[in-house]
């Protein structure tokens, strides 16, 4: 019975998850816009130095590293607002599967930690 539950789900609704993931990986229309909000140092979190209620909204540098390598590693290349436009028109092809960064608010920390992982 166990390996009908796959994460606590029906196995039915695994394979439509799956199916629709599937789905949305293979249309081109689809294109993912990933927004960050603001972000901490790994390090810091991890010394005690910063402490965050609003940890649901920050990222930290590492995972956006890993995000970012996460993304290039499943044939994702990051393009800017007008190459999606053009890749939507038809006269701009990306070298990958398109995806989309976006960084909201304008706080230091999108400079300051997101740009080196850049």
């Amino acid at each position: 019975m166990w390996a009908l539950f796959v994460l606590g789900l029906p196995a039915f609704a695994v394979a439509l998850w799956a199916a629709r993931l599937l789905r949305q990986e293979l249309d081109p229309t689809r294109v993912p816009i990933l927004m960050y909000h603001r972000f901490l140092a790994a390090d810091d979190v991890a010394s005690g130095r910063v402490k965050d209620p609003e940890r649901v909204w920050v990222a930290l540098d590492s995972e956006l590293d890993a995000q970012c390598h996460a993304l290039a590693a499943a044939g994702y290349v990051t393009v800017d607002l007008d190459e999606l436009q053009a890749y939507f028109a038809g006269t701009f092809k990306p070298a990958g599967k398109p995806v989309v960064l976006t960084f909201d608010d304008g706080y230091s920390s999108c400079w300051d930690l997101a740009r080196p992982v850049l």
